[in-house]
């Protein structure tokens, strides 16, 4: 499969992808308040995570404000990221992952 096939099919299971090779995918939500409504995108994120085999890979980044694990998937290199701030400025922590991603 070439790389913007598997982009592609990566883009269906919410990824945004930023170019033919690097795709970015977030968890949206507020910490401290897991099992609720208002963490749902990062629950997501996390069974996700869970699926591709890196649930217990997560590793701090002050820089991107987050929690951050990376991860290649058939020659497409894949970000997940869970903020660490709140819902309000979680943009925050996604341009700078953007940043540290266009650097990869």
């Amino acid at each position: 499969m070439d790389q913007s096939k598997s982009c592609q099919n990566l883009h269906k299971v919410l990824c945004v992808c930023l170019c033919v090779c690097v795709c970015q995918v977030v968890g949206m939500g507020n910490p401290g308040m897991e099992g609720t409504r208002h963490s749902v995108g990062m629950a997501v994120l996390g069974a996700f995570a869970a699926r591709l085999g890196g649930a217990d890979s997560w590793r701090s980044d002050r820089h991107v404000s987050g929690e951050v694990i990376l991860l290649e998937i058939q020659q497409t290199r894949v970000v997940l990221l869970r903020p660490r701030l709140l819902m309000n400025v979680n943009g925050v922590s996604v341009a700078k992952a953007g940043e540290v991603i266009a650097g990869l």
